[in-house]
């Protein structure tokens, strides 16, 4: 779908890509953008009906609903509201009485209802994984129990299939989201294809994993790479942090996906991109 700027008729190929343009070549705010641009110029207002703006999330995820802690305004049944309270532990000693609620799980144990599902059914529990936590906020678990979950949690983790797994699960998650937690630096270099008029696409999918950039019409990938934690060798040469061997391995990974798939990948590192930005655009229009 193309977004054409109202002020240039410059065409962009997604709303993010029209955001940036609109923030670069004309001062906009990005909230300013989307309004303009998504919401036909009309400003959003808080649900609850006092008439302020939300706050704005992003060029996908548009504004909040309500402002924070305006909803309480609207939904005031979170437990705090004592007749709501009353009224409902009325119904239930009536409802006991009458023989229409029943304990639940009288005369049952997990090992013989059928019905419960037990694990999923307190795994899936959000609420009642809420309460607990709050419930032992501030509270420290002796040792032995500590010891046991980091047992169980490095064994897990330690299995390619587990790491797989979760892998996949968060980028189909960011996917239908929409979430795109850039970086500054990657921000900067946006930046720069928007300048230079290249379409481009974030946070690309591939085999798994998710790539900055994505040149379609000269099928170019590209990774702008920090020089702490991917180890530019003229600045930190050796990977010393296990979060630094971690990154490496999974470059590594990224290239060969990319050389399997018959896609170039380009990378260039912050140092570069900070300091020798005409280097930057010389090796991008070699091909692009």
């Amino acid at each position: 779908m193309q977004h054409i700027c109202k002020i240039c008729n410059q065409e962009l190929t997604n709303p993010q890509g029209l955001s940036a343009h609109c923030r670069l070549k004309h001062k906009m705010k990005a909230e300013d953008v989307y309004i303009e641009y998504l919401l036909n110029g009309i400003p959003p207002t808080c649900a609850c009906g006092c008439g302020e703006r939300p706050k704005y999330l992003g060029i996908y995820e548009g504004f909040r609903e309500y402002i924070h802690g305006h909803i309480s305004r609207v939904h005031n049944n979170w437990g705090h509201n004592k007749k709501a309270n009353d009224k409902a532990h009325e119904t239930q000693k009536k409802m006991h009485q009458n023989g229409d609620l029943v304990i639940w799980n009288k005369g049952l144990t997990k090992e013989i209802d059928e019905r419960l599902g037990y694990g999923h059914k307190i795994s899936d529990n959000k609420e009642r994984s809420e309460k607990i936590s709050k419930a032992l906020k501030g509270r420290k678990r002796p040792k032995e129990v500590l010891d046991k979950l980091n047992k169980g949690m490095l064994e897990y983790w330690s299995k390619p299939e587990n790491r797989d797994a979760k892998r996949l699960s968060q980028v189909k998650y960011l996917q239908e989201k929409q979430i795109n937690q850039k970086s500054k630096l990657e921000q900067k270099f946006e930046d720069l294809l928007t300048e230079l008029n290249i379409q481009f696409i974030n946070q690309h999918p591939l085999n798994g994993y998710l790539y900055d950039f994505y040149i379609p019409k000269h099928n170019i990938l590209i990774e702008v790479d920090g020089d702490w934690f991917h180890c530019n060798p003229d600045v930190h040469p050796e990977a010393i942090h296990e979060i630094q061997k971690f990154v490496k391995e999974n470059d590594e990974r990224k290239n060969i996906i990319a050389k399997e798939n018959n896609i170039l990948l380009l990378r260039f590192w912050e140092k570069d991109i900070n300091d020798s930005i005409d280097s930057v655009k010389s090796k991008l229009s070699e091909y692009l």
